[in-house]
């Protein structure tokens, strides 16, 4: 809180004090208040973790740590329109910060089963289709249309076009025509997407499609940014989360386009370096990526514990 924050500023105020009554050099005066500050802030960075309980008589469903947005997923999954009507929501963030990990943390926190997608090539995914026989092929999405459920279609922007105005129809009526005829969607049916970006191809994301407008207004859109307090958590090395932290910066102030440093970066890193790998080795194995040798030497030149 503000209290620990005054607290812990006033204690480095009295360290760096202190280490320039000893006459220390201005670059051990640095390295101290580094430490120093990153300490502070790591003792008040804790984890949104979440613990759900649907009855007053049921225990409550444990969750884990969760991304700081996650309670404002939880309360659009749990919203309904004046008519009754479950809510789209599309969880739009860069690659690696837990869309697909939060959707299903909502099914578990919800009591529902999760059925995930990625990319669709077809409609047939997602309504079935009749084999040779005649018989219906259930999908994912018809379990939970029929009995409910948490159905995520991620990389929404990468799926076909014709799998995409299939799912329009769905997500604007709540009404899906499967092979045996339409059906209404289940009441505790929950649509929910995951995506890059929402107007089309970027540098980064060049194989994307832009979604008309009339797609666009289907959906309640939730920014899903990097959690650097999640990052942490789970990569479970905080220094090698700070080298993360400084390439990614490094990579936005220096302009290198087509280069995504992502909490997967961390994650990797930190169970390689678990293995006893050499620092520098790990950091060109995950976060040089598709840079150039000059664009990385850049980079390393400003952080330095890969000089």
């Amino acid at each position: 809180g503000a209290g620990e924050a005054i607290a812990g500023a006033n204690a480095i105020a009295t360290l760096i004090q202190s280490a320039i009554n000893q006459a220390m050099d201005l670059d051990s005066i640095k390295a101290l208040a580094e430490t120093k500050i990153n300490d502070a802030v790591r003792n008040l960075m804790t984890p949104t973790i979440i613990s759900v309980q649907q009855a007053p008589d049921q225990e409550p469903i444990p969750v884990g740590s969760v991304h700081k947005a996650f309670p404002v997923l939880l309360q659009a999954m749990s919203a309904r329109s004046r008519s009754g009507r479950r809510l789209n929501i599309c969880l739009v963030g860069p690659a690696g910060t837990g869309k697909s990990t939060a959707a299903e943390q909502a099914a578990t926190a919800l009591g529902l089963p999760f059925y995930p997608y990625s990319a669709i090539d077809s409609k047939f995914e997602i309504i079935g289709f009749r084999d040779a026989q005649g018989q219906v092929v259930r999908t994912s999405f018809r379990e939970a249309c029929e009995f409910g459920g948490v159905v995520l279609f991620d990389e929404m922007s990468a799926s076909s076009a014709n799998a995409r105005l299939a799912l329009n129809a769905i997500l604007a009526n709540r009404i899906a025509t499967f092979p045996d005829g339409p059906m209404k969607l289940h009441a505790d049916c929950i649509i929910l997407g995951g995506d890059n970006v929402i107007g089309g191809a970027t540098a980064a994301y060049n194989g994307r499609h832009k979604p008309d407008a009339s797609s666009i207004d289907r959906w309640v859109y939730l920014d899903w940014d990097i959690d650097t307090t999640l990052e942490r958590v789970i990569a479970g090395n905080d220094s090698w989360t700070d080298i993360v932290a400084k390439v990614r910066a490094q990579v936005d102030t220096q302009g290198i386009r087509d280069v995504l440093i992502t909490p997967r970066s961390s994650e990797t890193g930190a169970a390689l370096l678990a293995q006893g790998m050499d620092i520098k080795a790990v950091a060109r194995m995950t976060l040089k990526k598709n840079m150039s040798e000059e664009q990385w030497s850049a980079v390393c030149a400003k952080v330095s514990e890969l000089r």
